[in-house]
Formats: structure tokens, sequence, C-alpha cells
């Protein structure tokens, strides 16, 4: 009865085939049964198609888990696939900060080198014109200089915001 339900499904229907074909001699030959025969046979076939069933149920089972175990594969993956897109939108994000970074840093320069020629080109303009007292020089220069810087903080905060 142990080895029965230990055998595996082919084995069984080939025992089954086996033992329906000895039943099949055995009817040819027109025995009769008895009671306790019958009933054997009927345990039989029961413990049978029992066996049968749990076999079923166990491929059934093993099955689901061999489904529940692919779809936890693919979520992974999916989840590989969502942080390996959040990593490079930070990296891209990343660099067009250094970009805009790079961008204000030539910016200011190229406001360094327009203020000196604004200044160099305002001097020479002074030397030009002799009439004018050095206090009036002091006060053009002072107030250009004012300017240029006040010009400079507008467009350094204009971009700080637009950053």
């Amino acid at each position: 009865m142990k080895d029965r339900a230990l055998e595996r499904i082919g084995e069984t229907r080939e025992r089954n085939e086996e033992e329906r074909a000895e039943e099949k001699k055995t009817v040819g030959r027109k025995r009769r049964r008895s009671g306790g025969d019958m009933l054997e046979q009927l345990r039989e076939r029961a413990e049978s198609d029992l066996e049968i069933k749990k076999q079923e149920i166990k491929e059934k089972r093993e099955e689901r888990e061999a489904m529940e175990a692919t779809r936890l594969e693919q979520q992974q993956q999916q989840q590989q696939q969502q942080i390996l897109q959040v990593v490079q939108q930070q990296q891209h994000y990343q660099q067009q900060q250094q970009q805009q970074q790079q961008f204000a840093l030539m910016q200011q320069q190229m406001m360094g080198m327009f203020q000196q020629q604004q200044m160099q080109a305002l001097l020479s303009f002074l030397q030009k014109r002799n009439n004018l007292n050095v206090c009036t020089k002091f006060i053009i220069i002072h107030s250009s200089v004012l300017e240029i810087h006040m010009h400079t903080k507008k467009i350094i905060c204009f971009h700080l915001i637009t950053v």
C-alpha cells in the first residue's frame, strides 16, 4: 500500500491498466465473485483514485508555486529597471545642473571683462577730456562703477532665479 502511495502517475496508470487487463481475463472465464472480492476491488479502486487526485493536487500546487516564482522574478526585474531609470534621470539632472553652473560662471567672467572694458573706455574718455576737474572725474567713475555693480547683481540674481 505504501509503495502505491509513492509511485508516480505514469506508474499508477500502468498498474491500473495491468489490473484491468487481468480483470478482463478473469471476466472472460465467467468467474463468480463474492461480495468480499467486490468490496476489495472497490476499495482498491477508491484508493487508486485517491492517489491520482492527491498527485493531481500536488502537480497543481507545484505549478502555482512555479507561476508565483516567475511572477516574483518579473516583479524584481521591473523594480530593477525602475531603479535604473531613476538613477539615469538623476545623472541627467546633475549634468544639467553642472552645465548651468558652468554657463553662469562663464557669464560672470564675460561680465567682468565687459566691466573692465567699460572702465578702460571711461578712463580713456576722461583722459581725453582734461577740462574736467579731479573731483568730477572721481564722481563720474564712482557712479559708473556703482551702476555696473548694480547691473551685475541684477544679472546674477536673475540667473539664480531661473536656475
